[in-house]
């Protein structure tokens, strides 16, 4: 089976831009998650002032936020109507919000104080280029915050091993109705993270474990508020747990290097 490219994981965002905007607000597994990730993200970039490049920004939401934060924001995304709805929602910094694939920056060296990229990496062919990108763009002492899918994970290797291929195998549909996934690459592990993190140069000072799972794919689907209940209730078994448990990985890293002058 062809694998999914990452023109066909732009298209099919195309296509859901203003369905995957309504996912923040969802009740669901999926909406926690956005928003849990929205509030860490957040929470490790702290306040401007500065210049901050919101790689695969999506929808805009955490662009908004940082503006009102006192950042001066910079946003891409592969997507046109992501930038669509991102410049809707930032028109102020509309100028600064273009449309670009993470690989391929339109910014020179040395440019951003703080990158944060939390929703495109999963999709990318290459995540240690991507990465590369990220980091060539920040300037020395600059902070990097990205998420990824948790390789360690039973529940995400599940769902990327077996429930993925399978649903596309299907002519294409998911179970239950859902339409047809695009993600295509496996998950790293944190050791594979932290790898990719020390030949780039990079310092790793946070790593964080989001939304542990214990209803597989496609059940968390099926039963959502069970799914939820779940996810808190596994929460609650502390740090030993987690690593195992969440899908999805919150990292922070440092670029080494003298600040540069104003």
């Amino acid at each position: 089976m062809r694998a999914v490219s990452e023109t066909d994981a732009i298209r099919a965002f195309d296509a859901a831009a203003e369905n995957f905007d309504a996912i923040y607000e969802s009740p669901d597994l999926s909406g926690e998650w956005l928003r849990s990730r929205f509030v860490l993200a957040l929470e490790l970039l702290g306040d401007g002032p500065g210049e901050v490049l919101d790689a695969g920004m999506g929808p805009g939401r955490l662009t908004a936020e940082l503006d009102q934060r006192g950042w001066t924001v910079w946003g891409v995304d592969g997507s046109a109507n992501m930038v669509s709805l991102a410049r809707s929602r930032v028109p102020s910094a509309a100028d600064r919000l273009l449309e670009a694939r993470i690989e391929r920056l339109p910014f020179g060296d040395d440019h951003f104080d703080a990158v944060v990229s939390t929703g495109v990496l999963g999709y990318v062919d290459d995540l240690e280029v991507a990465l590369r990108e990220l980091t060539r763009v920040l300037r020395p002492r600059g902070r990097l915050v990205f998420s990824v899918g948790n390789g360690l994970a039973p529940l995400r290797v599940w769902r990327e091993r077996v429930v993925l291929p399978t649903a596309r195998s299907l002519k294409g549909h998911a179970p239950l109705g859902r339409p047809a996934p695009y993600v295509h690459r496996r998950s790293p592990t944190p050791s594979r993270i932290e790898a990719i993190l020390t030949s780039l140069g990079l310092d790793l000072e946070e790593l964080h474990y989001l939304i542990p799972a214990l209803l597989p794919d496609p059940l968390d689907h099926v039963f959502p508020r069970a799914a939820l209940r779940l996810s808190r209730a596994a929460d609650r078994l502390g740090d030993r747990a987690r690593p195992v448990l969440a899908l999805r990985i919150v990292v922070a890293a440092r670029k080494p290097g003298r600040p540069l002058g104003p």
